[in-house]
């Protein structure tokens, strides 16, 4: 693993207790809960069907800034980058989450549709808007989190976003 990403991950994952908490919270737009067939419950004993909708695969970012974007990496020295995985299908949804500080607390978050995010035209309008970081190496695409929930990509936001 890159140096880069690997004190990324290990920045964030002081965080996973609560991503998990978020995504527990947004169960209800992941997971389908159905009555049975007649036939499921007069031959299976099964009375609701529980099945996740849309794929379960979630994506996650904590960020350090004051700034409330959906930031996208969207070049690496023509590595595969974010942007390249999105545009691919993945993730089903993404949690994106802002902290104060690296050791200090998360301030806001947002839990994104990425199915809805792909069909909004957002991915076009902004992927020819790439800004490069100073080290040259790297570009991003920043989307305003006002703008993915005018698109309806927002399934559920909290803190200042």
């Amino acid at each position: 693993m890159r140096k880069d990403v690997k004190e990324q991950w290990e920045r964030a994952d002081v965080y996973l207790k609560h991503i998990k908490r978020i995504i527990q919270l947004n169960a209800g737009s992941i997971i389908n809960v159905e009555i049975a067939s007649e036939y499921l419950d007069t031959n299976n004993a099964t009375d609701m069907v529980v099945s996740v909708s849309g794929g379960a695969k979630i994506g996650v970012r904590v960020r350090k800034t004051n700034y409330r974007d959906f930031t996208i990496r969207a070049y690496c020295q023509g590595y595969k980058t974010e942007i390249d995985k999105i545009k691919e299908g993945f993730p089903d949804f993404y949690c994106y989450a802002w902290v104060e500080n690296w050791v200090n607390k998360m301030v806001a978050w947002v839990f994104l549709d990425m199915k809805k995010f792909r069909e909004s035209g957002l991915l076009d309008e902004y992927s020819d808007k790439i800004k490069m970081n100073k080290d040259g190496i790297t570009g991003f695409i920043y989307i305003p989190v006002a703008k993915l929930e005018k698109a309806g990509c927002v399934v559920s936001k909290w803190g200042n976003v």
